[in-house]
């Protein structure tokens, strides 16, 4: 073969491999932003969407039209089901964004990209005490209030103004989604380890948390309730405080505010609420002299919702699951026990859907005519 054949051949074989490649991403799409149809024993599961969280919820919930959305960290994300019979009779189209990890200005501000392009009429808030934490005796940030830095994915700013990289973004995730190296890998896994306990999100952004239930199938409940002790112990105790050195509450409390005077523009129903936590975590809190901090926490983040309302007259909801309740206390069976999950709780931090549906019916129990079950409705 002559030099200038084999270096035909060689540019050709590249291509059709590369082609190849990118075909099979697309209707793959192992990261949820392609908008391909889901086919069983091909890509209806999508395995690896774990780890591809935050691009997959830049892009997803764009694909379709919505009117609800749940925003919070992981805990609403496998928390509150948007599917509820409360949402579907009230005629609520919604969506979860819940985000794992994400601060929380990056929570709102992917609630707000779909407020600048949809007609988005409620929003439920997850807010969380440990989202609001600053290690003690931290000054305040220099620049907490500028709005206008882009952020990731996203096509809008949190005040509303186009990311200046947003095309440079999407250029970038596409090549990830449909190019790379992860990409095809995610999708040769996907196809191949299609089973209904891997790790998925639903058309509507939901966490079923079918790989915690298989967890706990093989392992039990208390393998998972140790491994999250372990880690909640390793990070509280650390000092942390919800104030400043001056004295000054969390830059988190000024985010909030700004994204209620933006919905309240936009005449958007707001309903923040607290999750709640299994006693383990509360245990842990009073260890490390947190336990206290979570009162003060909520009479600051109730003076911050009843003077915006105040102000501007827009009632805002704020519910408080937090307290105590009979659900909160469930023991965790031994290691030689059956291996089921307990009935509310996955591990300390994160509750079942089984809870959360009982949050919904009670947040809605007006509108969907259903019974309050626990919490509190502060304002």
């Amino acid at each position: 073969m002559t030099p200038l054949k084999y270096v035909i051949t060689t540019a050709v074989c590249f291509a059709l491999l590369s082609i190849s490649a990118i075909l099979f991403n697309f209707f793959v799409d192992p990261f949820l932003i392609m908008d391909r149809p889901r086919i069983k024993g091909f890509n209806l599961y999508k395995v690896d969407i774990n780890d591809h969280v935050r691009i997959s919820k830049a892009y997803h919930p764009a694909f379709s039209d919505w009117n609800t959305l749940m925003v919070g960290n992981s805990r609403i994300e496998m928390g509150l089901d948007p599917a509820h019979r409360c949402l579907n009779k009230i005629g609520a189209r919604a969506y979860n964004l819940g985000s794992p990890g994400a601060s929380v200005r990056q929570q709102l501000e992917y609630a707000l990209n779909l407020v600048y392009r949809q007609e988005i009429r409620r929003i439920f808030v997850s807010v969380d005490f440990v989202d609001f934490l600053v290690p003690a005796g931290s000054k305040p940030p220099v620049d907490s209030d500028n709005w206008r830095v882009p952020s990731g994915s996203l096509r809008y700013t949190f005040d509303g103004s186009l990311n200046p990289a947003y095309r440079l973004s999407i250029l970038s995730d596409y090549y990830r989604g449909l190019f790379s190296f992860d990409s095809t890998i995610s999708s040769l896994r996907t196809v191949l380890l299609q089973a209904p306990y891997r790790p998925d999100r639903s058309e509507q952004g939901f966490n079923p948390a079918r790989d915690f239930k298989h967890s706990v199938q093989i392992e039990g409940s208390r393998a998972l309730f140790t491994q999250k002790v372990n880690e909640l112990e390793n990070k509280y105790s650390q000092a942390w405080d919800f104030k400043y050195l001056d004295g000054s509450p969390a830059a988190e409390f000024d985010v909030l505010l700004k994204f209620l005077q933006i919905t309240a523009a936009k005449k958007i129903d707001v309903v923040l609420f607290t999750n709640p936590f299994h006693d383990r975590f509360w245990d842990i809190l009073r260890v490390n002299s947190l336990y206290e901090k979570h009162s003060e926490w909520l009479e600051e983040l109730e003076s911050l919702v009843l003077a915006f309302s105040l102000i501007h007259k827009n009632r805002v909801a704020l519910w408080d699951f937090s307290g105590e309740s009979p659900f909160i206390h469930e023991s965790v069976p031994d290691s030689n026990s059956v291996k089921v999950p307990l009935k509310w709780f996955w591990e300390p931090a994160h509750y079942r859907r089984q809870l959360g549906d009982l949050m919904l019916e009670t947040m809605l129990s007006n509108e969907c005519r259903s019974r309050r079950h626990f919490g509190h409705q502060l304002i």
